[in-house]
């Protein structure tokens, strides 16, 4: 230890550490495992994963700046960590080391604020309504990528969805 940090490891360890003791205090941080080949968990800080796309021939690209879902191939990909599981985490947390000047924008949308500014004719339909969770869509995604969905934790993966 001591040395110069590796020039390849966007964050040093003891970084790492500090990030995970942030999230720590806003609640139980878990470790989760690896789901895609674009994620790794840090050396030694298994509660942190790092995500990068770069340099990757492979790596997925949404350069239109539309944020409009497009069901043809799943673009872009909304979605809640872990939120499949019947006890979903309370929120997710993301740290960037190197970002690009351009692209690489990462949306969270706060979906309690969305549903309180909805009418409250609406807010009633949906209490009413049931979703079927599925990492289908994503493993499909992520395949094409070369990726794929790790099989960790199957038991608690949804079925496929159904149309209603």
């Amino acid at each position: 230890g001591g040395g110069a940090a590796d020039a390849r490891e966007p964050a040093s360890r003891a970084a790492a550490r500090a990030v995970v003791r942030a999230c720590e205090a806003l609640g139980r941080v878990e470790v989760e495992p690896v789901d895609c080949a674009f994620e790794r968990a840090v050396e030694g800080v298994p509660e942190l994963h790092e995500f990068s796309l770069a340099p990757s021939a492979r790596a997925p690209r949404c350069s239109t700046g539309n944020m409009a879902f497009d069901p043809r191939d799943g673009t872009p990909a909304w979605h809640t960590d872990q939120s499949f599981r019947s006890d979903a985490p309370a929120l997710s947390a993301l740290y960037c080391v190197l970002a690009p000047t351009v692209g690489g924008e990462t949306l969270f949308a706060g979906t309690a604020e969305a549903l309180a500014a909805l009418p409250a004719e609406r807010r009633r339909g949906l209490a009413a309504t049931h979703v079927t969770h599925s990492l289908e869509p994503l493993a499909r995604q992520l395949r094409q990528w070369g990726g794929d969905v790790a099989q960790g934790r199957q038991h608690e993966r949804a079925p496929a969805p159904r149309r209603l």
